[in-house]
């Protein structure tokens, strides 16, 4: 598994040479964009070599790796996959003690890729809205439990905003969240905005949810707080901006997870 693009095309074209072996399979398992898999098949269908691409996009890390725990969103012609399923399947997720095929999300290249940069907007989001989380409990032990549930608020925008990106691509929602549901990425927001999208004539507030009133006022008590011990709360403070879009649209006491409906 390499870094990027530039180690990728070094090793299939480069000193490497991978691309020089007849009747194989190139298993691609780097985050790269998915532009530069349809370059590298470029490149390959010319050398006539039988040369199969799959494209890999890996949720996880060198622990889950070497456990077998990945989970890898794959893409390719069926051949390719075919030779290359029994690498994969040693990687992959096991349900209940058995091995899991890897998730099959397309019949080209880059698909799987797709895919992948939504599982990283959202690993990302999660990761930043944790150590914001640090950084709101210098205002004390009266607004940490508050910056808690306030900050899960950023966490559904900044989804909101992952989700969006994923539809400008035009992939299909249900698909992502069928895929980056069961990766690292996952997250309560994410479901409840599967839940949300599910019903798109449904204004009620979801049994459990503060309304988007609520969570606005308690967003201004945060910030007026983080302004007090001189903290910036990037997340917190764009959080607060899309909950104010919100209560325009007159949504103010619907469900929180309504928010998603302002990208559609």
């Amino acid at each position: 598994m390499f870094v990027n693009a530039e180690q990728v095309q070094e090793v299939l074209f480069g000193a490497g040479k991978v691309a020089d072996k007849p009747h194989s399979s190139i298993i691609v398992f780097s985050t790269v964009p998915p532009s530069f898999l349809i370059k590298i098949r470029e490149r390959l269908d010319p050398l006539k070599k039988d040369v199969g691409l799959v494209d890999s996009s890996v949720s996880g890390g060198f622990i889950q790796a070497a456990e077998g725990q990945l989970s890898i969103m794959v893409s390719g012609t069926l051949s390719s996959i075919s030779i290359a399923l029994p690498d994969l399947n040693s990687l992959t997720l096991k349900p209940n003690g058995n091995l899991a095929q890897p998730r099959c999300r397309g019949d080209t290249v880059r698909q799987a890729s797709g895919f992948k940069l939504i599982n990283e907007v959202l690993c990302g989001i999660h990761i930043a809205v944790v150590e914001e989380k640090v950084q709101a409990a210098q205002g004390g032990e009266d607004v940490i439990k508050i910056v808690g549930d306030l900050l899960d608020a950023a966490d559904t925008v900044s989804t909101a905003d992952a989700l969006a990106f994923a539809r400008h691509k035009g992939m299909d929602l249900g698909e992502v969240f069928n895929v980056v549901g069961t990766s690292a990425a996952t997250s309560k927001p994410l479901v409840a905005f599967k839940d949300e999208l599910s019903w798109p004539n449904k204004l009620e507030p979801q049994s459990g949810q503060s309304t988007v009133e609520q969570i606005l006022d308690n967003l201004r008590i945060v910030m007026k707080k983080a302004k007090g011990f001189n903290t910036s709360l990037c997340l917190t403070q764009a959080a607060q901006q899309r909950f104010a879009d919100t209560v325009l649209e007159c949504w103010s006491e619907m469900g929180s997870s309504i928010i998603g409906r302002l990208w559609l």
